[in-house]
């Protein structure tokens, strides 16, 4: 939906009546998931895009291009450096990320290695008693500086597999047993090297690196800047588009704006029209829906710790890519499904591509057309960027989210099983284990319908927690308590204008942005007494009386990602903790990580599970609980076990594990640490995948380290 700038409907500025007609903001209401579904469908879903694209293959190819090339980052960068195994990243050397998102710090905790009472920051005498209480949350004095494997914690570490669990406990079955280790950081992927930009042009880029950032390793012979690390586990991008909204936070909005993540918070973004009869650019709004792929495709392209030097913007990217050739230093194989017909021509520009894939009111403005965007939206300027530059943002997102939504994976034993297509049926083992998964284990609880993901609906929901209170929740997004939630409130965030991520928090504080269902009646619990049949117009009434009184479980919760291939995709959780299948189900059968009894537990923050402020941070987690009701101990048997673990490598499509299409790709080198060649470079694949030049398909292991040492055989 396009509107001109100046009659754009203010989101941010809802009254009442809206928090009201809040359960009608989205199109359509769609039925949580329920239970085990073949994935049937072949894309994920999409934007109406009458209008803005011409030509979907080619917008298809674009996408393609752009996703693997490695020259749309610095350091040689593609958004595929962090996605090139099943749609994550299983390497182990300089994937330590510090706690950067613990709120115990003032600006985070910027220190490798374990989390001790020696390496919080400075506290209050009041805020030190009370932390007294707890000191067997921390890790012991002695670990401090080390991995959990002992080793000297620090950038360019490469991880053992005694650096597995993050979180080592003296009786693994016993979650409130000693802890041996534990700590804020994460395993995750390295980026680029912390730098700020100082030009770019189709040359390339010249940056000037960060001395003082944490990720330098210092020798007697000076400073070496080492690639940074996200702060949390990449997610795979196989399935991704089914989501209504995607990162772990949810912070990439099922809307597109055109210009960022962030849908309609955003104040100035849209896309550049221009007026031939006058010589002039407008700015129109964009309101994409089920762009969510589009959204989260054009936040790592200009994050400084994954793709960019600090200080780029996207028109500054455009201006590096759009006269280079596509993949203009990689190899296609001549079977691609998508690029094939590029492998021996000659590759059209950027330029080229998006002429053929975009409506013509986006790119023919003539050069000396040249604007700049600001908080209102767009001036003249001839210090400016020209249309096609400005609109690189538009181009990239759709273009990539276009690639993204045929990344679908529905051929798995499950799959077969279940009527649809996969190569086999279950075997008795594997069946076993889907029983454990549906009842004992309680999996399915929250990874259930076609990708064993809840989070294919966007909805305020109300649920009993694991005190047996009951509270507001966005759907899907769960607190399961890997660590404390002060080391990462998730969904609890905000965007950079202030405003809540979390439905439930807009709807609660009457501040709605976004689309999603509030249907109450509908939830696991209606929240308020009703006579008859319950009517959701009343229970907002009720909620809109409430608001301020009412319990939220938000803070440290993280989106409920697809189990689909997870077998190829360890590390696992948000903070990369567990290196195998078999440590992930270890966390679940003892009921998570949190310590202390339910209610007065680790995963809370403040009563109501409301935020703390600036108050103590250090001891007064514990005065509420944001844990999911099915995070117990689970009592799972060793068969039991081993069972669920066979079910969870059943779930993985021999299309992925073998980079057949449409999972094939163009060659790609896969940069190390500080070093400026690439650690691996994996061949170009076509339709046929690896099999088919002589490779072999990924193990399917469940375990980190036997994924890795199948990467290793792609070494340069």
């Amino acid at each position: 939906m396009w509107t001109d700038f100046d009659s754009r409907a203010a989101f941010g500025s809802v009254i009442l009546g809206a928090m009201l007609a809040a359960s009608s903001l989205s199109n359509a209401q769609v039925a949580e998931p329920i239970g085990l579904q073949p994935l049937v469908a072949t894309r994920t879903p999409l934007p109406d895009l009458k209008g803005v694209v011409v030509d979907t293959q080619a917008a298809l190819q674009l996408g393609k291009a752009l996703f693997w090339d490695i020259n749309v980052g610095s350091d040689g960068m593609a958004c595929a450096s962090c996605h090139f195994a099943a749609g994550t990243d299983t390497r182990i050397n300089n994937q330590i990320s510090t706690g950067i998102k613990d709120q115990r710090y003032a600006t985070g905790d910027r220190a490798f290695g374990a989390l001790t009472r020696n390496s919080l920051p400075a506290m209050t005498p009041q805020a030190q008693a009370v932390m007294q209480q707890w000191l067997g949350d921390l890790s012991p004095v002695a670990t401090a500086g080390k991995t959990a494997g002992g080793q000297v914690a620090a950038p360019g570490v490469t991880l053992a597999a005694t650096d597995f669990p993050t979180h080592k406990l003296k009786n693994v079955a016993d979650r409130n047993s000693a802890i041996l280790y534990t700590t804020n950081d994460a395993i995750s992927s390295q980026g680029v090297t912390p730098s700020t930009l100082q030009a770019i042009d189709a040359q390339g880029e010249i940056c000037t690196p960060d001395l003082d950032s944490q990720y330098v390793e210092r020798t007697e012979t000076g400073a070496l800047v080492l690639r940074a690390v996200e702060p949390r586990n990449s997610p795979s991008t196989v399935n991704a588009g089914f989501h209504k909204r995607n990162f772990w936070d949810g912070r990439a909005n099922n809307s597109f704006n055109g210009t960022d993540p962030f849908g309609q918070r955003s104040p100035a973004s849209g896309a550049v029209v221009y007026n031939s009869a006058n010589n002039t650019l407008r700015l129109q709004r964009l309101d994409l829906e089920n762009g969510n792929l589009a959204s989260q495709a054009v936040g790592p392209p200009l994050s400084h710790i994954e793709m960019s030097c600090g200080g780029k913007t996207f028109p500054m990217l455009g201006r590096k890519l759009l006269a280079m050739p596509v993949l203009r230093d990689q190899g296609i194989h001549p079977t691609d499904s998508v690029l094939g017909a590029w492998s021996a021509a000659a590759r059209p520009t950027y330029m080229d591509m998006v002429r053929r894939a975009f409506d013509a009111k986006y790119w023919p403005a003539p050069a000396q057309v040249r604007v700049l965007r600001n908080a209102q939206g767009i001036v003249d300027s001839n210090a400016g960027f020209t249309q096609p530059e400005i609109n690189f943002p538009l181009f990239f997102g759709i273009a990539v989210m276009m690639y993204e939504s045929t990344l679908v994976s529905g051929q798995t034993p499950l799959d077969k099983d279940l009527g649809g297509i996969g190569p086999r049926m279950l075997t008795a083992t594997e069946r076993a284990g889907k029983a454990v998964f549906q009842g004992k284990g309680k999996c399915v609880n929250c990874h259930a319908g076609p990708i064993l993901s809840k989070g294919t609906v966007a909805e305020v929901e109300f649920m009993v927690v694991g005190d047996g209170g009951k509270a507001f929740y966005d759907g899907s997004f769960y607190n399961i308590g890997m660590k404390p939630t002060v080391a990462d409130i998730g969904l609890g965030g905000t965007d950079p204008w202030g405003n809540p991520l979390s439905y439930t928090r807009q709807l609660l504080t009457n501040r709605i942005f976004d689309r999603f269902n509030a249907n109450l009646c509908n939830a696991e619990v209606v929240p308020f007494a009703f006579t008859g049949t319950c009517d959701t117009q009343l229970q907002l009434q009720q909620l809109a009386t409430s608001a301020a009184s009412q319990r939220v479980t938000i803070d440290g919760s993280f989106q409920t990602p697809t189990l689909r291939n997870i077998g190829l995709t360890p590390p696992y959780f948000h903070d990369g903790s567990v290196k195998s299948l078999e440590e992930l189900v270890d966390v679940y059968n003892r009921g998570g990580n949190a310590r202390g009894p339910i209610g007065n537990d680790t995963s809370g923050t403040g009563a109501q599970g409301r935020p703390l402020g600036t108050g103590d941070l250090v001891g007064s987690y514990r005065r509420g609980s944001n844990l999911d009701a099915d995070i117990v101990s689970l009592k799972l048997t060793t068969t039991e076990k081993a069972q669920l673990v066979a079910f969870l490598k059943a779930l993985t499509d021999d299309r992925v594990s073998c980079d057949a299409a449409p999972f094939d790709h163009p060659s790609l080198p896969i940069p190390r640490a500080g070093n400026t060649l690439p650690e691996f470079t994996l061949p170009a694949t076509g339709a046929a995948g690896l099999k088919a030049i002589g490779k072999t398909c990924r193990p399917n292991s469940g375990n980190l380290f036997t994924e890795y040492a199948h990467l290793s055989g792609f070494k340069n």
